[in-house]
């Protein structure tokens, strides 16, 4: 029996070694999004690689936990494979043989159904540890029922019941080893897959002798059922440890990763996409104290200028801090939209970017490139020394940011405008914002946005950027402007710039006190 087994095992293995793809790229079953995911996974568990000895491993209770469990599953499996012929047949009524192993088979056509279910409902929930761990509890109950009834059709129910969960049960586990062991030593995989295989060999010897103690015929399956439940109990103590347990600050370190990793959302991407109105404000004073003044008082977004405004990157970066902790949130509008200037916007921590003078649709593409990491894009990897990953921490970095970033480009030339459709076509381009003062002078009426002409182009280009799906963008500093260009279809709108609120708050408090003091000017555009 052993050599069949043998044989068709290493049968399967050089099928499988010159069929399945080796490779995410070689991967006819994912889609070209599901092996970007992939290879940057692979990438990111690359980084994380430790050299580590067996001794560490031997001292790893993370690593001790996972082999009495391998063991407990591997006992059960086996155990039910060797005495279930014996128990059928024993239902029947008659002898092991051809009528016994017929109906042995059903089990075997019950685990086909849970090799497919089962992990595509833990890839999906991502709850791999509890599944692992209600699956070979209800293979223990299963197995339990099955002795307790032991005359009906029920009882048959009960071993397909119990044989699916088994088989699923290892494979559902294993996927969650590299996380357990990001606890433990690299090497610990070479001492607990040995102790697994033992409970292949080990298996039948507990099962004959308590058989004998317990029960006549039933002994091994209460055997079975004791050792699946006692299984099914260690992974949930390994998922309770893993999610539960506060370090001496009282701080879970799972909540910290799960707040590292809710950095990654974007609720302002979100909401342009489901066409939501946004209101923000323009910042233009380079620092971080106004910044965050701005912050609370509840726009929806935040323009931090490093085009016009004096702002370095560690300007930036300090006003991107700054905001951080409210609901307002900051896009960042670079000098220019250059890869090395995208890159080191991108790793100080900004999600959203406005990036000016996008005039052809070549140049859009050269800026989603800038923003993506390879094969999507050309954008640098240096996630773990960045505050945009913050320096390592937040898991899955370079597969996931993708879908957090926001990219806006301006459209404020005559040029731009007679490519508007090219650059709403581009893929990667969320939003598309018009610059009034830079539009009106290309279209020769300089420091006049309140033009009918300029006001007609600008109406007419909001409405062609909504009706291709994309979010369309304005600064308005004057309050009527604003309120049409929302009439318009505009739904991200700055409604003013906070050096130009400051200097006006300045003049209208003066001219309360000064005679000759006629209040702020008022002021055309941008």
């Amino acid at each position: 029996m052993f050599v069949i087994e043998g044989l068709l095992a290493v049968g399967a293995g050089v099928f499988t070694f010159f069929w399945l793809d080796d490779t995410p790229e070689q991967a006819r079953f994912l889609s070209k999004q599901e092996k970007t995911l992939l290879i940057n996974q692979l990438a990111s568990e690359e980084q994380q690689k430790v050299t580590s000895r067996l001794s560490d491993a031997l001292r790893n209770g993370r690593v001790w936990q996972l082999a009495i469990i391998y063991l407990t599953i591997q006992v059960a499996v086996y155990g039910l494979i060797f005495f279930l012929p014996t128990q059928v047949a024993a239902l029947l009524g008659t002898k092991v043989g051809f009528t016994a192993s017929v109906v042995t088979a059903i089990p075997w056509v019950a685990a086909l159904f849970g090799t497919w279910l089962i992990p595509r409902y833990s890839d999906k929930t991502g709850e791999r540890r509890n599944v692992a761990a209600l699956t070979l509890l209800a293979a223990g109950i299963g197995i339990g029922l099955f002795r307790a009834a032991f005359s009906s059709t029920g009882d048959r129910s009960a071993v397909c019941c119990s044989h699916r969960v088994y088989c699923r049960a290892t494979g559902v586990l294993d996927d969650a080893d590299t996380a357990s062991f990001r606890y433990g030593a690299g090497c610990g995989d070479w001492f607990y897959k040995p102790v697994w295989c033992s409970g292949r060999v080990y298996c039948p010897d507990p099962a004959r002798e308590s058989r004998n103690v317990i029960f006549q015929r039933c002994g091994g399956l209460l055997t079975l059922a004791a050792v699946a439940v006692i299984g099914s109990l260690i992974i949930f103590t390994l998922a309770c440890k893993s999610h539960c347990c506060a370090d001496r600050r009282g701080t879970s370190l799972n909540s910290l990763r799960n707040t590292m990793n809710a950095l990654l959302t974007n609720p302002f991407k979100e909401r342009l996409r489901k066409g939501e109105v946004q209101i923000g404000l323009w910042l233009s004073s380079t620092t971080a104290y106004m910044a965050e003044i701005a912050a609370t008082s509840g726009y929806d977004w935040l323009l931090i200028d490093g085009e016009h405004a004096p702002n370095t990157i560690q300007d930036l970066y300090h006003q991107l801090q700054a905001v951080a902790p409210y609901a307002s949130h900051p896009v960042i509008r670079p000098v220019e939209g250059s890869k090395p200037l995208i890159k080191q916007v991108l790793d100080i921590g900004a999600q959203t970017l406005l990036i000016p003078m996008v005039d052809t649709a070549d140049q859009a593409r050269q800026v989603v490139s800038a923003t993506r990491y390879p094969p999507y894009g050309e954008r640098g990897v240096g996630a773990s020394v960045a505050r945009a990953a913050r320096w390592g921490r937040i898991e899955n970095y370079m597969a996931q940011v993708n879908d957090s970033l926001c990219l806006l480009v301006q459209v404020e030339s005559k040029t731009a405008l007679d490519n508007l459709d090219e650059i709403l076509d581009v893929e990667g381009i969320d939003g598309v914002f018009i610059g009034p003062a830079d539009l009106s002078a290309s279209l020769g009426y300089p420091d006049n946005a309140g033009h009918p002409e300029v006001q007609r182009i600008i109406e007419t280009s909001i409405r062609r950027i909504r009706a291709a799906g994309k979010a369309a963008g304005f600064l308005a500093v004057a309050p009527d402007m604003a309120q049409q260009c929302l009439a318009w279809g505009a739904n991200f709108v700055a409604v003013g710039v906070d050096t130009m609120l400051y200097s006006d708050a300045l003049d209208q408090r003066l001219a309360m006190f000064k005679s000759g003091k006629n209040g702020p000017r008022v002021k055309g555009s941008y």
